[in-house]
């Protein structure tokens, strides 16, 4: 999953987390300027949540910010079996 997110400082104004199941991203960006005898404040903020997929191996999620792209990569395990064979006896 990639994310573009230019001009931000990933110490300060990112968080990813993962909590039951579910991964969310959010980031806070304030920029001021002041020049001349006028202020210009611009503020934003982005939340995003995903549900992951059953066999996502939540402790190995790694997050990496590079040229103004969040990348996260969600390692999956291998599928459990969505059931199992019952043997029938003849009798």
């Amino acid at each position: 999953m990639t994310a573009l997110m230019p001009g931000l400082d990933p110490d300060k104004d990112m968080h990813v987390a993962v909590a039951e199941g579910v991964l969310t991203i959010s980031a806070n960006r304030r920029e001021e300027e002041h020049a001349r005898g006028r202020s210009e404040f611009r503020y934003g903020m982005l939340r995003r949540s995903v549900r992951l997929p059953a066999n996502a191996d939540t402790e190995k999620i790694v997050a990496s910010y590079e040229s103004g792209v969040l990348a996260v990569t969600v390692p999956l395990t291998a599928p459990e079996q969505a059931g199992r064979q019952i043997p029938v006896t003849s009798g």
